[in-house]
Order: structure tokens, then sequence, then C-alpha cells
């Protein structure tokens, strides 16, 4: 094949848009049907275990690919900048490398750049040029090219590179994402039935040095494919497209790659076609076919390919220009002005959003094992919210809501962020766990959490290398029990709790009691429900909308850097003396100068440490929760280390550090016995062996605290997301204690209800009543039921929640209650009377 044909068989590749049409291209020109002339990927032939084994799902994959452009850009302007990519001179972080060759800056002083949230549109729209995704094909096929103008590699080198396994490529550069070289497999498996893939590549000019091999100039190309096993072969093989001097210069499957000179490609869209510009070097990758599960008529609009890569990647380094650029059945583009959009990632999409609560996000540190991580918290507004400016008018106000998270996620709540990647995550039921008391705003919770400072021993054993999943350890164990603590003690959450909670309640429920007297009176009346529902007394203290000690503050202003930081009640240089019982977590609180966001603040923070000096002398970390800093107060809560014991007095050290100073303060814990939980001065720690609880408290009392009645008339379904057969929904609230207290939303306009009122010509206020308490009857033996149960253990399976439970059998019930509940008073002794009970019943 002359130059010529080789470069109009790899033009004709790029624009192919069905795997049919690719491989009709490579058999006309003779090498489809010839296995010699494909070399394993990797040169590994049994390499599906590892190729094949990667991301569970399409956009996790996906996003691999794009990682790696951002890495091969960030590579390229090193290079570019005379800079050895391993070497001293290099950026320590990505950060670093994106304020040093993106912001005209050194990149030493990371307090002024190197976060895409910060850049204006403006830049934002130039950088993305450089990284590009473009949808192709006709709708709802789904063809995905991903161009960059990174480093580029020779044909010599892509089998190095792009085509290889497991080597060390990135390993020891510091300011990259890829570590393993074997993620950008992971896109293959969803790439249509043969799982096949496009790769072009071209060297920079600038980084080939001054005498360069002509070869080393051309543009090299390859086409990825999955054999299927036969003849015996049990498992796939993934091979790539490599011809060139085989059964000459090469053993079978041991061949180099088709190359060709050119001094430029149309590897990038532009506002007319796909492949509409220029580059004179860069990658280009073309995923065929490719089976991504969630939205496909548009990948920029809606809960799209965009949505997922937003919430995937929240701090991407660099931002990514997408194209929409799919045809129509009739053959037609979109229009140019719904085409194309800048992905820069969620964090920076939320803070520019009115869909979030005032006040945040906010950001707290915490430490388990003594890993300095953040969690940075977005609450959002509930679904449905009316806008500021809504006008009076009905029909324009319905057109404009706010709230609800489902267009930035689908069942994450806790994102687990690395470099500006999602590593893993937990489930937003995580955020209903009871141990966190924040059930009511649990819906609208994402946080994310910045694990950038992580050691890279906890890293690796909690991360997969795949980057979708966490592993199951002692580390994870630890993170997620701080975590929670973290959370369930903020006081800008709680705030926002009880806020909502004066929101949902009607007038007639800001005043239950009747409710409640009739309830207890109902179960009075029978011996049985008595025995089985012993109804407690409800806590009724008023919500407290404010955070602790925000009531009639003096203005406090705070330093930048502290001069002081010392523990409460101690002159510093003496040691601080606790008594702690074994069982518990140790408040302490320490005074400062420093202002309230001295921790918490992404620009020259300060960091905090605790750590404990065994008894030969070896210093470790311990689990911290926050410092939580307000107007010079710093209160942190400490996990006694395991393994000590009744007794022990145990040596710890405080370290409030940062670029100006260092303060330390010694610590003495004298290690006390078991103590019952009580109110104040620390909060009790998990018990991992159940059965070293003492007494009676393994036992589960069957008391129930008296619960909320909120009869729901049509005027309130839409704020509960009620429909016409909804019969109660429970929430769960809480009062100033953090007692839990169970809320019954009774749907008083049910349609079966009325149908029985309006067909049996019932006393309308006494059959609601008695669907009304029939319902709160079944909610409350569901509870019990669910209390009797106890907690699962570690290894149980997903159990369905009480909640969705409760609104399950009621809604089954609700055509049979009224019949049911008047059961008791019929004599059913003969046939006539069941007769009549079906008549009733419909």
């Amino acid at each position: 094949m002359t130059n010529g044909q080789i470069r109009d068989l790899c033009i004709a590749l790029l624009h192919a848009e069905t795997e049919d049409e690719v491989i009709e291209l490579l058999t006309k020109h003779g090498y489809w049907d010839k296995p010699e002339l494909w070399r394993h990927y990797g040169d590994l032939e049994n390499n599906w275990g590892q190729g094949g084994n990667q991301q569970s799902l399409a956009e996790a994959a996906l996003v691999e690919k794009i990682v790696n452009s951002v890495d091969a850009r960030l590579i390229n302007e090193c290079l570019v900048n005379g800079v050895d990519p391993k070497g001293p001179d290099a950026p320590k972080t990505i950060r670093e490398a994106v304020a040093r060759f993106f912001e005209s800056g050194t990149g030493k002083k990371l307090a002024t750049g190197g976060l895409v949230e910060d850049w204006n549109d403006e830049k934002i729209r130039e950088v993305a040029q450089g990284i590009t995704l473009c949808g192709t094909g006709t709708r709802p096929v789904m063809n995905l090219t991903i161009a960059d103008c990174g480093e580029g590699q020779t044909p010599r080198k892509i089998p190095l590179t792009i085509m290889s396994l497991s080597k060390s490529n990135k390993m020891y550069i510091p300011f990259v994402q890829g570590q393993f070289n074997q993620g950008g497999t992971g896109a293959l498996r969803f790439c249509g039935k043969h799982n096949m893939q496009l790769v072009v590549s071209r060297r920079n000019p600038k980084l080939l040095g001054s005498d360069p091999d002509d070869g080393d100039k051309n543009w090299g190309f390859t086409v990825v494919r999955r054999e299927r096993p036969e003849g015996g072969r049990k498992n796939s093989i993934l091979s790539y497209l490599a011809p060139v001097g085989v059964g000459t210069e090469h053993p079978d499957r041991k061949g180099d790659i088709l190359s060709f000179a050119s001094p430029s490609m149309k590897i990038f869209p532009d506002k007319e076609s796909p492949y509409g510009r220029e580059s004179t070097y860069g990658t280009a990758i073309k995923l065929y076919d490719y089976k991504y599960l969630g939205e496909r008529s548009n990948i920029i609009r809606g809960r799209s390919i965009l949505s997922r890569l937003d919430l995937l990647l929240p701090e991407i380094a660099l931002p990514i220009r997408l194209y929409e650029f799919r045809k129509n059945a009739q053959g037609k583009y979109l229009d140019p002005g719904s085409r194309e959009t800048s992905l820069s990632g969620l964090r920076r999409r939320l803070n520019n959003t009115t869909n979030v609560e005032e006040g945040f996000p906010i950001r707290i540190p915490f430490s388990p094992s003594g890993e300095p991580l953040f969690a940075t918290v977005y609450a959002f507004k509930q679904a449905g919210t009316a806008r500021d400016d809504d006008e009076e008018d009905e029909a324009e106000t319905k057109k404009k809501k706010l709230g609800g998270l489902t267009r930035y996620r689908k069942r994450e709540g806790v994102l687990f962020v690395r470099n500006g990647q999602t590593q893993g995550t937990l489930p937003k039921d995580f955020f209903r766990r009871d141990t966190m008391k924040l059930k009511t705003i649990a819906d609208d919770l994402l946080v994310f959490v910045e694990c950038d400072q992580m050691g890279d021993e906890n890293r690796e054993d909690l991360f997969m290398p795949s980057r979708d999943r966490l592993t199951e350890n002692d580390f994870k164990v630890e993170l997620i029990e701080v975590l929670e603590q973290t959370l369930r003690n903020d006081d800008t959450l709680r705030q926002l709790r009880n806020q909502r909670q004066k929101e949902m309640m009607s007038d007639k429920l800001k005043d239950d009691k009747p409710l409640a007297d009739k309830l207890q009176n109902l179960i009075k009346s029978s011996p049985n429900l008595t025995a089985l529902l012993q109804l407690g007394q409800r806590i009724t203290a008023p919500f407290n909308a404010n955070p602790t000690g925000t009531q009639e503050e003096k203005p406090f202003k705070g330093e930048v850097y502290p001069t002081f930081f010392k523990a409460k009640g101690t002159s510093y240089g003496e040691p601080h003396k606790r008594d702690c019982p074994i069982n518990y977590r140790m408040r302490l609180t320490f005074e400062t100068d420093a202002r309230d966001d001295y921790f918490s603040r992404r620009i020259e923070a300060g960091k905090f440490s605790i750590i404990w000096i065994d008894k030969t002398g070896t210093e470790h970390k311990v689990s911290i929760v926050g410092p939580n800093l307000r107007s010079g107060s710093a209160s942190v809560m400490v996990t006694l280390p395991e393994g000590v014991n009744v007794g022990d007095i145990l040596s710890m050290v405080a370290v409030t550090e940062d670029s100006r100073a260092t303060f330390k303060n010694k610590i003495e814990v004298n290690v006390r016995p078991w103590a019952e939980h009580h109110k104040g001065g620390g909060t009790k720690k998990k018990d991992k062996n159940p059965d070293n609880k003492k007494g009676d408290e393994r036992e589960r009392p069957r008391q129930l605290s008296t619960p909320k009645m909120d009869p729901v008339y049509r005027d309130r379904w839409e704020k509960f997301k009620f429909d016409e057969y909804t019969a109660m929904k429970m929430d769960t609230e809480y009062d100033e204690a953090d007692n839990e207290i169970s809320v019954f939303r009774i749907n008083m306009d049910n349609t079966p209800l009325l149908n029985e009122i309006k067909q049996r010509r019932l006393n309308d206020e006494n059959a609601r009543n008695q669907f009304m308490y029939g319902n709160v009857l079944v909610g409350l033996a569901l509870l019990l039921q669910d209390k009797d149960k106890g907690e699962p253990g570690a290894d149980a399976p997903p159990q369905e929640k009480v909640e969705d439970r409760i609104y399950a059998m009621c809604r089954a019930l609700a055509p049979f209650m009224l019949s049911l509940t008047t059961l008791g008073q019929e004599d059913l002794s003969d046939g006539e009377q069941i007769d009549g009970l079906e008549a009733a019943t419909g």
C-alpha cells in the first residue's frame, strides 16, 4: 500500500460509523480474516482476564479514556517546557501542574491556582478545545471519539504505551492520574459486538529531538478487536491490527502497526462537522457502538453522558469540550447552538447553581486512622422548591422549580475523590442510617470526600485499580464510622435538618396532642395492643433552627494564621489531663485566635493531628472528627486507640501546623472503665463485639415512642410525593436531644377510601379517622417488627428499609382498611356475614 492509500484507510476508519463498515474496510484490504496480522494486546495472549476485568459501568470506563487524555496534555506541557516528568523539577501534584502550565504561573504557590472550578467561562472554553469528546453515528447508536493534543506517540511506541498492559509508563510521574497501565482497556467490553476501537496518534514534533527517525514523524494507527473463544481456547483475546513486517521481519502476531506521513490530520470536531479541525499531533480514539445504558438521545443534555462524567470527574484537572454530531433518522444534525458544551466537573457546576441551600457547601475536616481527609457537603433544596423570582401566575410558577438531585446522580450519596476523579462511592441510603440522625434531609445530600492527602498504603487498600468501588477492610470500616460521626455532629447540617422539620409541619401537626391521645386510648382499649405496644412519652422540645452558640454572639474577628493554639483550661506547655471511659470517644476543646475557616479552607489551610505515643515510644496517628472551629473554640472528637486497657495512661500530642508556625499540646488520658451513655462530654463508640455489653444492654426494649400523625390532603400531595393510591408514608424527625420521632403522614384523600365512603354512604369524618388509625397501627406493627430484628450483621444482604415496607403494606391494604377496622364489631359466626364482607370490599 502506498502512503496515500494507508492514509485514506485511516481516514475511512475514522469516519466509519458501524462495526460492519470497519469490518468491510479491513476485509477489503485483506486484514480482517488473518489472525497472524493481529498482535496480542499487551503482547499477552491470555489478556482477557486483565483487559476485560475493569470497570462495571460504561461511563466509568469512558472516564479512564478521558483521564488518559488529561495525563497526555499535562505530560506534553511538561516536556515542551523542558522539564523531565520523572525528575525533581516536575510538578508534585496535578494541581501544581495545571497552575504551572495552564495559568502562566510557577506552579510553586498552590494557593493561587490549579483549580478549574475557579476559571471563567472563556478560559474553560479555550483550554477545553485541547481535549474533545464527540458523539457520531445515527441515533440511538452512539460512537464516541476522544481526541487530545497531548504528547502523542510514535508508531514504534504505540505498542509499548497505548497498546500495553501493566507497564510502568506513568508510575513515577507524580502529576498524573494513571498508574496501573490497564484502565484504558475497560471501555472495550462496552464497544459493540466485536469490542472495536480505533487508535490514531502522532508524536508532538517538538518532542522528537534534533534528528528524529523518519518513521517517528508519521501518524500511526490501529484497530483493536475482541477474538471470541474458539478451537479449544477458553477465553477471549484482545488483539490489535499490526500487519507490517509479518512473515518477513516479524513472526505471526508480532508485527508493527500501520503508519503514514502527513503534516496534519482532522481529528477534532469544529462547529460544522465531527472531524473538521486539523491537528499536527495528538491522539484520537474512536469507540464504535458504545453501550452506555443511560440517556442516549443526546450526550450533552438531561441525564446523559455529560451528567455522569460530571459526577465521576467532579474536579477534573482540565476541561473537556463535548460535541453531539449524531444524525437523526432524516440524516440531520442538531441545531448549531445545541451541539456543544464544556465538561468542567460537578463541583464547578454546583458552585454556580441556585439548587444548593444557602450556606452550602461546607467543608469539614476529619481523620480516620490519622489520614487527613475533608468532607465537602452539598445540601440541595427540596425537589419542587419555587424560585425566588417566580411570578404569581400559577401556570408560570409550575415551570420554575428548583431542588432535587436526580439530574446529578443515580444512587450515589458519598463520592471518594482523588486527583479530581471519583474512586468509589457509598449509596445515598448512607444518610438514612439511624446513627446519622439526618433522615429528614437524607434525599438532598451529596458529599465529596477529598482523599488527595491519603497515604499510599491506605489508598491502595481502599481503592480498586478500576476506581469504581471500595474494598472491604478495616480501614474502610473506620473511615465510614468516622465520616458518620463527622456529619452527625455538624451544627450546620443539624440546623438545616431542624429547619426542614419546621417547614414540613402542617398547622394541625404543630399540635397533634389530640391525635396522639386518641391513639393511646385506642391501644389501651385492647389488652393485646397494650402488651405489644408500650408507647412512651414523646419529648416535645421545640426545634432549634440555629446551631449551638449562634444566638446573640459577639462578633469574632480571627487571624488568618493563629498566634496561639492551646488546650482549654491548661497553660501552654503543660499536659492537658483527661479521663475517658474505654467505650467512649473523647471530646477535646482548644482555644485559638484563628478565624473559623482556618482548617476548612482550600487555600493555606491549617493541619491538625493527634499522635499517640505507645509504651515503646512508637508514634501512631489516631482517628479524629474535626477540628470544628468556631469563634476561637476548636472541638475535636478523638477515638481511643485499639488495644488500650482500663487503667492505662495514654500519652498523646495534638499537633497544629501551617506554613507559619507549629503548636504542640501534650495530652494525658486516663482510660476509665466502661460507662453508661449520658449526654455531653463525648460520644459512645460502636461496640464491635455486642457480647461485651453489660447486663440488659443486649436486650432490645419493645417500647416505641409515640409517633406524630400528619393527615395529608390533596393540596399537600406534591410536597410529600403522594399519589391517589398512597395510603401512608413514614418520615423520621428528631428533637433537640436527637431522639428519633416517627412521623406517619396519612393520605386522607386516598382514592379507595373516598370510593368506599361514597359507595357505602359512610360518615365522612368517622371513616377517615378509622382509615388513619388503622394505617398507624399497621405502621407501628412493622416498626415493632423492625425493632425486634436488631441490626443486620456486616455480611448480611441489603435489607428493605422499614419506611419502604410501611409504604408498600399500607398501600396494599388501603382498599381493605375500613373493613378491617370494623371486623371486631361484626358477628362472623355464619356465612352471611362473610358475604357482607365481600360486598363491603367491592
